[in-house]
């Protein structure tokens, strides 16, 4: 059982340096090739120089076991783009090789090949393969070299970034080559006007720095610098670019003007389930009240949670741009593979961004990472998130709410003789054992929401019945939006959860009335039920809520307790049922709004139905705590274990938490002390279901 207690990252003339590579230029053409298996042959120490005749291309061939190969060769005239089978002067098999290297060359009569000269974009790609054998070793690629007369390219314009610039710059400019050869751009930035300047990064949009096409007229193109990577000082006026166009030789050299960076990229704070914080979801280790470390995460099903994003701007930076939101995830999601873009999937507002996954986008069962990052309007990106989930096939045993559990609550019971004596003083008597009146009904009378003795006309309109039916639907619309919906139950965390004041058809009972049979000053008691496994009933003379405990400890010494109840208490005022305006305001053709109504008769109503909704507010939260625990509210431990009962140490574990029960930042139904200014309280500020016991109720996340 548990309780609820009261106040807790060469030029070529002549020579060509080449280089092996494992992979680098793109291929192309009729002459790729494929790597089969693994070879011991490879091409080192590669030179390419033009002669008479042709071009000279010298290499050292490798094998670690000494075993002879043959090479091919390829030409490239767009900067190893695309590649053709070159014809090669003479016969190249079974080539000497060894594990120190031989050298040998091979003529390249590049004019049985090649269609015009000069061009400056030419590349070569040699490829060693085992002798009587398919298997082939690592390409090796040349440097871009010229054959002919070539010209370098030359810039003719380029433009100046006009607003303030972040995530990506774009410039454009315009270029030329006599041979039409593709060229690399050569991208520098400075941020002081051009004092210095370093290498700058080239982002994935704009036309890129590689291979770019020309013509012997100006061809107009973009480049993008990507400043997050190259910029430590996140903000200044001083940023220019310089671009220089090059073949195998430089052409000449352009700049931008000056432009506004701002880098202050936004911040992503939050990537859960639900609204659980990222120190309750799993994404943080948290030390124990013993100094241990503790390493937990959540369960969800396969779909039906919610997943929420929650970002904001850098103080000092841009508004994020919510469209640009970006997830993905580590496994594929439904028919999407994966790291599919999920982002759009979301409805993502100005700081957080929310998406529930649908049956057909349902994840498969194991472990689950998901990654987020969102940018500014400049486009700055933001950091990167991941949050790990395990999902498992939800069954019926793993939800708490796979049937309806209607809730009872019970106000007829009789087990206990309660009386009250004094006015200003008020002195409360129980007995255990029943006297014919309902419990409830006899602390109703205690603060005067119900008279033994109403008069004749309040008698005839049946005053104490209208009463406690007003009471109850209001401790009924109370819990149904303690438990996330509206005042009429729907929309609540879960629809399976329901409440009543009639009996028949229930799974689940709780009394509401009476004093505890345990003696001391708590509010309420209930079995607890580890993933709501069972109907429960709770009206044993030591379960329930404890109305007249409620009672005791607040109507002497609370003022804001006074201020709600003294108008009705005997005594300290009249209570309903006994006043002449009564039978006029508790009938139901009355309208409060009316201009017949005296101020006499509107001041009544309004004390009548204060203390009404300050009940059923108070009555509501202790229920609400109760009835928690009989649907698995707050298992111990931390998940997926439990909902963080009795989980000491951490700075967001308060003092009210002890076993089965959580106290989290804020005013939380689950903590183990309520207070009556927090229960009448109305807004943020009032009590609420945590978000970790709110993803559960919403079988968001599911306990082992």
């Amino acid at each position: 059982m548990s309780c609820y207690q009261l106040p807790k990252r060469n030029p070529i003339c002549a020579l060509v340096v080449l280089f092996a590579a494992l992979c680098g230029c793109n291929s192309g053409g009729s002459s790729s090739s494929t790597i089969t298996q693994a070879s011991s042959v490879r091409v080192d120490a590669l030179t390419v120089t033009p002669v008479a005749d042709g071009t000279e291309v010298e290499f050292e061939l490798v094998s670690a076991d000494g075993r002879p190969a043959s090479v091919s060769l390829a030409y490239s005239e767009d900067r190893g783009l695309e590649f053709f089978p070159a014809t090669i002067d003479g016969e190249y098999e079974e080539l000497e090789a060894s594990a120190d290297g031989v050298t040998h060359t091979v003529l390249w009569p590049h004019d049985s090949d090649l269609g015009t000269l000069p061009q400056g974009d030419l590349m070569l790609r040699l490829t060693p393969r085992e002798a009587n054998s398919t298997n082939t070793g690592p390409h090796s690629y040349s440097g871009v070299f010229a054959l002919g007369n070539n010209t370098a390219p030359q810039l003719h314009s380029v433009t100046t970034p006009t607003d303030t610039q972040g995530g990506e710059v774009l410039v454009t400019y315009s270029v030329s080559d006599e041979q039409a050869d593709r060229i690399e751009l050569q991208l520098e930035f400075s941020i002081d006007n051009g004092a210095n300047w370093a290498p700058a990064t080239a982002a994935a949009t704009g036309d890129g720095i590689d291979a770019i096409p020309t013509s012997a007229s100006p061809v107009i193109h973009t480049v993008s610098w990507f400043p997050q990577v190259d910029v430590v000082n996140p903000v200044t006026s001083a940023a220019m670019l310089r671009l220089t166009a090059r073949d195998v030789e430089d052409g000449n050299t352009l700049t931008t003007g000056s432009f506004g960076l701002n880098l202050l990229a936004p911040q992503l704070t939050l990537l859960t389930v639900g609204d659980i914080p990222k120190e309750m979801n799993g994404s943080i280790d948290y030390t124990n009240d013993s100094g241990g470390n503790v390493d937990f995460h959540v369960r969800v099903p396969t779909s039906g949670f919610q997943l929420t994003v929650r970002y904001a701007p850098t103080p000092g930076g841009q508004l994020i741009d919510p469209t640009t939101l970006s997830v993905t995830c580590n496994r594929p999601v439904g028919a999407l593979p994966i790291g599919a873009e999920l982002g759009a999937e979301f409805d993502a507002g100005e700081t957080t961004a929310r998406w529930t996954l649908p049956p057909d986008l349902s994840l498969p069962t194991g472990w689950a990472t998901f990654t987020a990052r969102v940018r500014d309007v400049i486009g700055n990106w933001s950091n990167a998130m991941e949050f790990e989930v395990e999902v498992i096939n939800a069954s019926g045993f793993d939800r708490p709410f796979d049937q309806v559990d209607r809730w009872y609550l019970d106000f007829s019971r009789d087990q206990f003789s309660i009386s009250s004596a004094g006015t200003n003083t008020i002195t409360i008597s129980s007995a255990l054992g029943g006297n014919g009146q309902p419990d409830f009904q006899e602390d109703l009378e205690i603060i005067g929401l119900r008279s033994p003795d109403p008069l004749d006309p309040s008698a005839a309109i049946n005053t104490n019945s209208r009463i406690q039916v007003e009471i109850q639907d209001a401790i009924i619309r109370h819990l149904n939006t303690l438990y996330g919906g509206n005042p009429d139950g729907t929309g609540m965390f879960s629809p399976n959860l329901q409440f009543t004041a009639s009996p028949g058809g229930h799974t689940s009972t709780i009394r509401v009335g009476g004093d505890d049979s345990v003696p001391g000053y708590t509010l309420g008691r209930a079995h607890f039920d580890h993933r709501n496994a069972v109907g429960n009933n709770n009206t044993a003379s030591n379960l329930g809520c404890f109305t007249t405990n409620f009672i005791g400890y607040y109507i002497n010494s609370s003022s804001l307790f006074r201020s709600r109840f003294d108008p009705l208490i005997r005594g300290r005022g009249t209570p309903v049922g006994e006043d002449i305006d009564d039978a006029i305001v508790l009938h139901p053709n009355f309208v409060r709004i009316s201009s017949a109504n005296t101020p006499a008769q509107n001041d009544r109503y309004d004390d009548i139905f204060i203390a009404i909704d300050a009940l059923g507010r108070a009555v509501g939260v202790i229920l609400a705590h109760e009835v928690g625990h009989s649907i698995g509210l707050c298992s111990n431990g931390p998940p997926p274990s439990g909902l963080f009962g009795g989980v000491r140490g951490p700075n967001w574990s308060g003092g009210f938490t002890n076993s089965f029960h959580f106290d989290s930042p804020g005013t939380n139904i689950m903590a183990a002390a309520l207070s009556f200014s927090g229960s009448i309280t109305q807004g943020s500020n009032g009590y609420k279901f945590n978000e970790v016991n709110s993803a559960y109720l919403s079988e968001m996340i599911l306990l082992q």
